[in-house]
């Protein structure tokens, strides 16, 4: 039995004898969903926007580990590394539960869990933080464990060198990961299968740290454990003047790739220079995220190692301040591979989708393209035999921005049943492909325009398309 949360009190009987014990009450609510301001409120309030800790109470029993017990402090000031280490190997030997209840325990030193595929270990705090001394170089909490491993309600804080928690295997809840002003690794890696990131926090305060990393191991390789696969980022927050995830980094090309990612209904707030970077993947989802304040690129598709390929951004609402909502970048033979982007709201930076290295196999459907500075879809210019379709989009662009900025010279082009603001924001080279089957006025099939007086047809779906 590895359920994916310890255990809820059966009783009321079945309340904490120790002192030092969890609480037994029932959980908090559920992390609250941001809204807008209303207009009379002072700017940007979901910038402080946080996760509330959801309390996982655990009944005290044999198999309940305290560090307290252990040697460790918790006052902030003493070195508990040593204790927490005898803590977690008693706790992963006796397949139990290692408990921190309220405290600040400063770790020195990294506290490493070792591999043992035939245990688990879950880690439940109780207004409970892991401090990073200055010194520290290297990660708080190192996860060996290739299955298994669940962590809640913890809190990190690293001023250090290294990330909070770097792991093979992690399934963490209620959790807030934060690295200091000076601090470039990583708020948080991991790097296994079957992993989940589900209402945590990551704050990179740092310009040149991600707040979270998926990248596969050349350990894994030498193992035999080739594959990384089937992993979920659900309902974070992501925060602070770094960066926000990296998927893959390309550094094994020769041992596979991670596949298999899901990163769903999170929120992005930090204000670094991208928001998601996915360079070398098998199948990736971004869906139902809201991303807001990035200053580059809020997603950037690339190449390292074998490439991203089977992209889906899904139902997005992204707002950018800087120089797209999605891009591609130069990297490796600049391949990437089967790009859908649909249904999702594209607004502000100088472009919506800018693809200067043009994907390979694009399809690009029901997406809201406004306020842009530049240019609504940008493509570099290339002559392609792979299928690169538009259809259905909508791009409401001011005077002087064009909709259409594409530069792809082949029959794979195809544009179909989108409207535009105006005729004129369709550059000179596809003019001819949008206007090839371009009326005033709505016949089924067709791009259309919204020229002065004209009101297009609002069923685009049910016309016939490819």
């Amino acid at each position: 039995n590895n359920p994916s949360e310890p255990p809820a009190p059966e009783s009321e009987g079945d309340s904490p004898t120790a002192s030092d014990g969890p609480s037994n009450e029932e959980p908090t609510e559920a992390p609250e969903v941001p809204t807008d301001p209303p207009a009379e409120t002072p700017a940007e309030p979901e910038t402080s926007y946080d996760i509330t800790q959801q309390e996982v109470s655990v009944p005290v029993e044999e198999g309940y580990f305290n560090v307290k017990d252990y040697g460790a402090k918790g006052d902030g000031k003493t070195d508990d590394s040593a204790a927490i280490q005898s803590a977690a190997l008693a706790a992963q030997n006796g397949r139990g539960v290692l408990y921190f209840p309220e405290g600040s325990y400063l770790v020195e030193h990294t506290v490493t869990l070792p591999r043992n595929d035939a245990l688990t270990l879950k880690v439940l705090g109780q207004n409970a933080t892991l401090v990073g001394g200055d010194s520290l170089n290297g990660p708080m909490l190192a996860i060996e464990m290739k299955y298994h491993f669940y962590l809640y309600n913890m809190n990190f804080i690293h001023n250090g060198q290294g990330s909070c928690v770097d792991a093979l295997s992690i399934n963490a809840r209620g959790c807030r990961f934060t690295g200091d002003a000076e601090n470039t690794a990583a708020v948080a890696a991991f790097h296994g299968s079957d992993c989940r990131f589900t209402a945590c926090s990551f704050d990179a305060n740092c310009p040149d740290a991600y707040g979270l990393t998926y990248t596969k191991l050349r350990d894994e390789a030498r193992n035999n454990d080739t594959i990384s696969i089937n992993d979920f980022i659900i309902d974070n927050v992501f925060r602070g003047v770094g960066k926000g995830i990296l998927v893959g980094d390309g550094d094994y090309p020769d041992d596979g790739r991670c596949e298999g990612l899901k990163i769903n209904g999170n929120y992005f707030y930090n204000t670094g220079s991208e928001q998601i970077r996915v360079t070398e993947i098998l199948h990736i989802n971004i869906a139902h995220n809201v991303m807001k304040y990035c200053t580059g690129t809020s997603i950037v598709l690339t190449q390292l190692g074998h490439g991203a390929d089977g992209v889906f951004i899904n139902d997005n609402r992204i707002e950018n301040n800087g120089l797209a909502c999605i891009a591609s970048e130069a990297g490796g033979d600049n391949y990437v591979s089967s790009v859908n982007i649909n249904n999702n709201i594209l607004s502000g930076g100088q472009y919506g989708v800018y693809d200067p290295i043009i994907f390979a196999r694009a399809f690009v459907r029901e997406n809201t393209f406004q306020n842009q500075t530049v240019a609504g879809y940008y493509t570099g210019e290339i002559t392609t035999k792979n299928p690169y379709y538009l259809f259905d989009n909508v791009f409401t662009e001011g005077d002087g921005v064009y909709s259409l900025q594409m530069n792809i010279r082949g029959r794979t082009l195809r544009l179909e049943r989108n409207i535009v603001s105006a005729l004129n924001t369709v550059n000179n080279l596809d003019r001819n492909e949008f206007e090839a089957g371009c009326t005033v006025g709505g016949e089924k099939g067709d791009n259309l325009t919204r020229l002065d007086g004209v009101t297009p047809p609002t069923d685009l779906n049910g016309s016939k398309g490819e």
